[in-house]
């Protein structure tokens, strides 16, 4: 784990950190339905409860407190929080329930010894700057920059230039994770085998021509999702946005991919091997050779025509799926909201209920993509009305571990 620590340069009080710590973001099953699994968010709450007295944020009904704990992700594409299996609470009988998965988090203690025991102090006088680019990946032609792969692979496909790939998932992908696995049991990791069912609906979805097999190498097609589009959107974008941040003597790389955790080593110590990732074969290589390009650019303090000193609003010309997605009409309509109104009760209620009832409810909601682009609210609150000041007050909201 990494964690940078910000202090009030005159008080000394704590602003926040910023913890990279590399593991997967749920650490429950989607079997378990009582409490949210984002081991991260979770972090995140206790943390900013500690420090601004027990406020949360977002707040369910009071006021938000200053310090501001984050927790990006780092190299986890193979790392599993539950690496001491899944805990299951015991039933009445003694026996293990069935779907009551709870997982340990220890991340939010780690971080608290970290940031306590934080000493490496920055300089007052720093350089803050940062570059960023957003550019095609299937598009690029770039040199076999890293040594390991220079020195192992010596045939002619490697002393040439290497390309990245339209986005396609193979079949393992499909098989799921350890922690939560395919609905289909056909999908296992590691799967070369094709399956004429499977290659002929892809094929009505996007169809994998010669050159698209060819470019993915070893890799089995199970979805060409790069050729996938709907209403001209790309269902997964060759176009990628890449950042770096320099603070002083911290350099933080700013990448939209899961990254493992040898390849996060080999892009940080300069090596690699080619593995069937998203983009290709190829793809983290890509990534190696546009990050040494970005820190030559950033160390340098000059700005290229390939990179931009600070980042600017994403235009249609820079990026058009980008602007597809946003400027397109999101409004879902299903026939139910031609009869009903929006909240409206589809089951009645009982006037009171004593402790220990269940209380079902349902009504009609609209899709959460009318809110797109809202930031600043809740998707659910969960209110009780005090009798002594006559008002209703919030008590959960979508970011409560228990909704």
């Amino acid at each position: 784990m990494h964690l940078l620590r910000f202090d009030d340069a005159q008080t000394g009080a704590p602003l926040g950190s910023i913890a990279w710590f590399p593991v997967h973001g749920t650490s429950l099953k989607v079997s378990n339905r009582y409490v949210s699994g984002d081991n991260k968010g979770i972090a995140s709450q206790l943390m900013e409860r500690h420090f601004n007295g027990g406020r949360d944020w977002p707040p369910a009904g009071g006021a938000r407190g200053t310090f501001v704990a984050a927790f990006p992700q780092s190299h986890s594409g193979d790392v599993s929080p539950n690496v001491r299996g899944v805990f299951r609470v015991p039933d009445a009988d003694g026996a293990a329930g069935e779907g009551d998965e709870v997982e340990e988090v220890r991340c939010n203690s780690s971080v608290f010894k970290l940031h306590q025991s934080a000493t490496t102090e920055l300089p007052k006088s720093l350089t803050l700057s940062v570059v960023h680019d957003t550019r095609d990946v299937s598009e690029e032609r770039f040199p076999a920059v890293l040594d390991l792969l220079n020195s192992v692979n010596n045939s002619a496909s490697y002393r040439k230039d290497l390309r990245a790939c339209k986005a396609a998932i193979g079949y393992a992908f499909c098989a799921g994770t350890a922690d939560g696995k395919a609905l289909f049991s056909y999908f296992t990791s590691g799967t070369q085998r094709a399956s004429v069912l499977v290659d002929a609906i892809r094929d009505l979805l996007a169809k994998v021509t010669p050159e698209d097999a060819e470019c993915q190498g070893s890799k089995r097609i199970c979805l060409n999702v790069g050729k996938i589009f709907w209403s001209g959107i790309p269902f997964m974008s060759s176009q990628i946005p890449t950042q770096l941040l320099r603070i002083g003597p911290i350099f933080i790389l700013a990448l939209p991919t899961e990254v493992t955790t040898m390849a996060g080593r080999k892009i940080n110590g300069k090596l690699e091997t080619a593995g069937a990732t998203l983009f290709g074969p190829h793809t983290l290589n890509f990534y190696a050779w546009h990050a040494s390009r970005m820190l030559r650019s950033i160390i340098n303090d000059k700005t290229t025509k390939e990179f931009r000193k600070f980042p600017t609003k994403t235009d249609a010309t820079e990026f058009p799926a980008a602007a597809a997605a946003t400027a397109k009409e999101l409004t879902v309509w299903t026939l139910l909201d031609l009869v009903k109104n929006f909240g409206q009760q589809l089951l009645n209620l009982r006037n009171s209920y004593e402790q220990g009832d269940t209380v079902e409810l349902k009504f009609v909601a609209c899709n959460p993509r009318h809110s797109f682009g809202i930031s600043n609210h809740s998707f659910l609150l969960v209110q009780r009305y005090n009798t002594r000041l006559h008002r209703w007050e919030t008590v959960r909201n979508d970011a409560s571990l228990d909704t």
